[in-house]
């Protein structure tokens, strides 16, 4: 273990766990020299509604990549756990077990805005330091937090890291972006099937349906500009849903046009919405209608998180809808 025995914390639906989580925890550990980082699946979460994936699956994926970046490691308590999971009350567990190791609570600047919506915000400073990591197409803006956020942050903002391995917790230290390095998915994708795959066996009828509703979806897309449309089979990667459509939107008011304009058509078909997700910020609007999911995303997101690296089956990478069956 290194001197600095801090540990980084990074939870999450992990809804999956993509490489955009696992290089933010990677790279903060490494830039602050942190014993290791633990990344942990949320169990059940409280504000929104349950993931698609179940929490095995959850964790197992979280357990996979972790596998490939040293000093990341899952933590499954919240998905043993069957209380809701409140961060402020996993922060409570591990500090009964290691009363004098200090806790470093990684969230993307987006997530710090918001922070007086957690339960019991203010009792995460008497438990962690939080590391504020600014996310692509969402910096911080300091002036706009609420002012009771405002204040924490001028009296504990840091820019000393030493501090958070003298202190148990209390400080705040702002992050900069993960690095966009790029890193083969290959083996983490195909280990990655190994736990989700199913035997999809899509008849005629299903095919005919999956091909329709992608139609719907990339002409929406079309309808308002949309960028770079990209559509993936993932059946041979996940049996949570058949394809992805992925789209570049110019401005956050254009992603929720598309966003939209995309969940209209495709109710208006008569798929099924499951829900909407993103719409707050616009950098990332997701569309999710069960077989197929639609992403919606800002150039610098997009570039980031990088879906189709992740979710291309390694053989080939679609770029137009499955056709239909005859």
């Amino acid at each position: 273990m290194t001197a600095n025995h801090t540990i980084a914390l990074l939870g999450g639906t992990f809804d999956p766990i993509h490489y955009g989580h696992l290089r933010t925890a990677a790279e903060v550990r490494s830039a602050l020299d942190f014993a290791e980082a633990r990344l942990i699946p949320t169990g059940n979460p409280p504000h929104r509604p349950p993931p698609v994936a179940s929490a095995e699956h959850r964790l197992a994926m979280t357990e996979i990549g972790c596998a490939e970046f040293p000093g990341l490691m899952a933590d499954g308590r919240e998905v043993r756990n069957p209380r809701l999971s409140y961060t402020v009350s996993t922060l409570q567990d591990l500090h009964s077990e290691q009363p004098k190791l200090p806790l470093a609570l990684i969230v993307g600047s987006d997530a710090f805005a918001n922070l007086i919506q957690w339960h019991h915000w203010e009792q995460l400073f008497t438990l962690a330091h939080l590391v504020v990591v600014e996310r692509p197409g969402a910096p911080l803006d300091i002036e706009s937090l609420p002012p009771a956020l405002k204040m924490q942050w001028e009296r504990r903002l840091t820019t000393d890291p030493a501090r958070l391995s003298r202190q148990l917790a209390g400080a705040i230290y702002r992050q900069a972006a993960p690095s966009r390095g790029r890193r083969s998915p290959v083996c983490f994708r195909l280990r990655f099937w190994l736990i989700l795959t199913a035997t999809n066996c899509i008849g005629p009828d299903r095919m005919r349906r999956l091909s329709k509703i992608q139609n719907i979806a990339v002409t929406a897309l079309e309808d308002i500009k949309a960028r770079d449309i990209v559509v993936l089979d993932v059946r041979q990667l996940t049996s949570l849903y058949d394809s992805l459509v992925i789209a570049t939107a110019e401005s956050a008011r254009q992603a929720k046009a598309l966003a939209n304009h995309v969940r209209d058509s495709l109710k208006a078909s008569g798929a099924t919405i499951i829900g909407v997700e993103g719409e707050q910020t616009g950098d990332w609007v997701l569309v999710d209608a069960g077989d197929i999911v639609v992403h919606v995303m800002q150039p610098a997101v997009r570039a980031y998180y990088n879906l189709e690296e992740l979710w291309a089956p390694p053989a080939r990478t679609r770029s137009k809808p499955i056709p239909a069956a005859a």
